[in-house]
């Protein structure tokens, strides 16, 4: 779903949330993991709880390592360019190093807010 922002129609910023596991981490301890947040997610007292918050979990088909990967990917691909334009500079903190060095992989992608 696009909302115009500002007069920008098809302009669409949203927070999404996700886990990473270390790179390595042999994929059916990814696979149990991953599990493990859905069966959370899928609690009505937890989707409950994060709907009075603002977050949208996404559909299960969407809560992979393989949908966190490629949403990932598409939001590099679509901020980047912005983002050099801007000569905008990351601030070192372990996250950006872990995912700039590609040490870490996606495990789960899960809860998406403020969508605008």
């Amino acid at each position: 779903m696009l909302r115009p922002l500002a007069g920008l129609p098809g302009f669409d910023i949203s927070q999404w949330h996700g886990l990473w596991v270390p790179k390595g981490t042999p994929k059916n301890i990814t696979a149990k993991l991953n599990a493990a947040v859905m069966d959370a997610l899928s609690a009505p007292t937890a989707r409950a709880r994060l709907a009075d918050l603002g977050q949208e979990i996404f559909p299960a088909d969407e809560q992979t390592p393989e949908a966190l990967r490629a949403l990932q990917k598409s939001e590099i691909e679509k901020w980047w360019p912005i983002i050099k334009a801007a000569g905008i500079k990351a601030e070192q903190c372990r996250t950006n190093h872990v995912l700039n060095r590609g040490e870490g992989r996606p495990m789960s992608a899960f809860l998406n807010n403020s969508r605008l």
